[in-house]
């Protein structure tokens, strides 16, 4: 039986409707699958460019810290706390606990440490928990204060992880991130990290390992649950997708449940400063709901429906695509406002930033370059950048910041310039160079460097070292040269406020401090002392230190404290020494059996001894400043007097004289005066030295002598004439016999009497 046209056509029309409604719910089906896949693949990069930000900002406020630090020369924890308080990190950096300062520690300064945080006012620092090793890295500072309570003190060396992050951001140089570990802010099971950055003592950051350790003082670094971090990073997670972070294996991080039937399933490995986070991206039922397509299964179990119903479907289907395309247009729209937002920056930005290709010809540039090279914007591109800049150094590491040399308006210029290479998409590799003018900035830190060298040398000329202490922190700078006295090493570190007070005299010190703190309080206008200090090798060496209150606050406070200290040990020496010759001097004076004095050039008698006071009966206080007239008779003062006034200049001679000497008692004695003239260098002025010798005794037994041979003289002279006469005249009559024996002796007779 044939079949009827209308039931051909209608087959046809059912066969061709099946058809299309076939190839229609296979294209809708496709085409849904490829919208969801791109709306769900720009959800991702929205969350994971989320994730970078945020931890890119927790670096960024570690580089903030660490300028901060290297820019002072003592930072307080108070510093800190007010450091940390401004950057409200509870605001501005979800996620962080804090903010902290890990110092290391070799063993022996570890309680140079301690000392230090005392005599800055802080809580006692505890350093737990004890791990054996004399190598340590303190948490020294960690704000704020009351969640982070736990961690100051602790020494994160007792964990393998943070210990091998701390030692390779150390030796790298980088910033480096530590595996999932307890942190010790929660007694919790959650995963946390430790971001740390090393800072040094020196900039740029040393090329080399072995230098990068040695000027290494520590790491700033920033402690964070990955929960808390990770969390509300973009309006839809959690909502429309799930994240799931997993490190070395371990997971760290999950927004959700854990869901296998996720239907749209993205993972990456993403490397995060020294480690590598494995993301997983998995959509929520939600997400799934939202782009599952009914319309296939309406269309194959109901019979595909009808045209109309065919034609809703597509208006439907029409509809959700323009929801999906407004959606990306969105999120589309956020990452190009980024991109301009970023561009501005750039192009307002202070430094000079330029992209250069492969074979260094600049591609873009900013204001800045423009005024860096005075050059119109339009003749640096296509420009080679090297032929218009000269690197100081061009074998050094790309990626640091580097010195070079540039010509702007026909004079030279020192730039700072860091170049970094990357790659694009495409495998392009493409550079950026940031340019910075120091020019003004080096040749002021020329100037200081010349000022404060020709400074060293005049203390070093001088002999001197030079303090500065601030009172308020307790802390000072000293120069060179005062490390030099002391023999302290110059270029270490060292909080000289605490070792020059630890090298003082037990027996000085408080002659020290006091003199300070007349000088601080206004009780003196300068602080001068003299003390002893200890030197290396265990001698002491005497210092001299002159200090002056430089400034003071509203109230009258001292807040700076400005003096020098010169090495006296010399002049100690010599005024000790001096003294020991006085002394000396003295007692041979004062203990000389000899009537000694000292006279000025006026004949005033200076100082006198024991022995002096002892002839002349007046006393050593009555004879000092009086005149010698005093003691001489009128009749012997001026031969006196002018032989000394003889004697002036030359000290080759000496005046000795016999004369009178005057007593209090009246009684006249005399004495041997030896007169020698000398010049007094101490008081710049003439003296005479006089001894006076009692020979009194001398004197009358020679008066007696004389008297004696007087009296003989005259009681023998009178009978021997007599005698010799009455022999004369015998011998004359004996003439004509002289051989008789009678004439013998008369002749002896008379020889007798000639001699007597």
């Amino acid at each position: 039986m044939p079949v009827k046209p209308n039931i051909r056509v209608h087959i046809l029309i059912s066969l061709i409707c099946l058809g299309l409604t076939a190839g229609v719910a296979i294209a809708a089906e496709v085409i849904a699958q490829r919208r969801a896949e791109s709306a769900y693949q720009a959800i991702v990069a929205d969350s994971r460019s989320a994730m970078l930000m945020r931890i890119e900002s927790y670096l960024l406020s570690l580089n903030g810290l660490a300028a901060f630090y290297d820019a002072s020369d003592n930072v307080s924890g108070a510093d800190w706390a007010t450091y940390v308080e401004a950057l409200d990190i509870e605001r501005t950096l979800p996620g962080i606990l804090g903010l902290g300062l890990v110092v290391p520690s070799n063993g022996p300064d570890l309680m140079d440490i301690l000392q230090t945080a005392r005599d800055a006012g802080e809580p006692e620092l505890v350093v737990h928990p004890e791990t054996g090793r004399p190598d340590k890295m303190i948490i020294r500072y960690i704000e704020p204060g009351g969640i982070n309570s736990a961690a100051r003190g602790l020494d994160i060396s007792f964990e393998q992880k943070r210990r091998t992050a701390a030692l390779l951001a150390r030796d790298t140089g980088q910033p480096q991130m530590t595996g999932p570990v307890a942190l010790v802010q929660r007694n919790t099971e959650t995963w946390g990290a430790l971001l740390l950055r090393p800072i040094y003592d020196v900039t740029p950051i040393p090329a080399t390992e072995a230098a990068r350790r040695a000027a290494h003082i520590g790491w700033v670094y920033a402690p964070y649950f990955t929960n808390d971090a990770l969390s509300g990073l973009s309006a839809n997670q959690g909502d429309l997708f799930d994240v799931t972070v997993t490190d070395a294996g371990q997971t760290i991080f999950h927004s959700g449940q854990a869901d296998d039937r996720s239907q749209y399933v993205r993972s990456e490995d993403i490397p995060i400063f020294g480690r590598t986070w494995t993301v997983t991206w998995a959509s929520s039922p939600a997400f799934d709901a939202l782009h599952h397509s009914p319309a296939p299964y309406i269309v194959l179990f109901a019979g595909f429906g009808t045209t109309l119903l065919l034609w809703f479907y597509l208006r439907a289907l029409a509809n959700r695509e323009t929801e999906i395309n407004r959606l990306v247009e969105k999120k589309t729209r956020a990452l190009s406002d980024r991109v301009l937002q970023n561009r501005a920056v750039i192009e307002n930005s202070v430094f000079g930033v330029m992209h250069l290709d492969s074979d260094g010809i600049i591609r873009s540039a900013n204001a800045a370059s423009v005024v860096l090279l005075g050059l119109p914007k339009t003749d640096l591109k296509g420009r080679r950048l090297a032929d218009m800049v000269t690197l100081d150094d061009p074998d050094a590491d790309t990626g640091t910041p580097q010195m070079a040399t540039a010509f702007r308006d026909g004079q030279q210029r020192k730039l700072e310039m860091q170049t970094n290479v990357w790659h694009r998409s495409n495998g392009d590799v493409v550079q950026s160079v940031l340019l910075r003018d120091v020019t003004e900035e080096t040749q002021s830190q020329q100037a200081i460097s010349d000022a404060e060298q020709r400074w060293n040398l005049a203390l070093q000329g001088a002999e001197l070292g030079v303090f500065d202490v601030d009172l308020k922190t307790n802390t000072s700078v000293v120069s060179d040269t005062w490390r030099q006295m002391l023999e302290v090493p110059v270029g270490i570190p060292l909080d000289a406020q605490a070792h020059f007070f630890s090298r003082i005299h037990p027996d000085d010190l408080k002659v020290l401090q006091a003199a300070d703190l007349a000088a601080i309080r206004g009780d003196t206008p300068r602080s001068i002392s003299e003390f002893r200090v200890r030197m290396p090798d265990d001698s002491w060496r005497w210092l001299r230190s002159d200090a002056v209150v430089v400034k003071r606050d509203a109230d009258g406070t001292a807040l700076r404290l400005i003096g020098s200290q010169t090495d006296i040990t010399a002049l100690r020496t010599a005024e000790t020494a001096r003294s020991h010759s006085e002394e000396l001097l003295r007692l041979v004076i004062d203990r000389a059996p000899v009537g000694t004095a000292i006279l000025d050039q006026n004949g005033t008698l200076t100082r006198t001894n024991g022995a002096l006071s002892q002839l002349t009966g007046h006393a050593e206080d009555a004879l000092n400043g009086s005149h010698l007239d005093m003691i001489l008779m009128p009749e012997d003062r001026e031969p006196v007097l002018s032989a000394i006034v003889d004697l002036q200049g030359d000290s080759t001679r000496t005046y000795r004289g016999e004369h009178r000497i005057r007593c209090l008692d009246g009684d006249i004695r005399w004495g041997l005066i030896k007169v020698s003239w000398a010049f007094d260098p101490a008081q710049g002025t003439e003296i005479y030295i006089v001894q006076i010798s009692d020979i009194t005794l001398e004197k009358r037994a020679e008066q007696i002598k004389g008297e004696f041979i007087a009296t003989i003289s005259h009681e023998l002279r009178t009978p021997l004439t007599s005698i010799k006469g009455a022999l004369g005249l015998m011998v004359a009559k004996r003439a004509d016999d002289p051989s008789a024996p009678s004439g013998r002796l008369l002749e002896i007779a008379s020889s007798n009497t000639n001699r007597l």
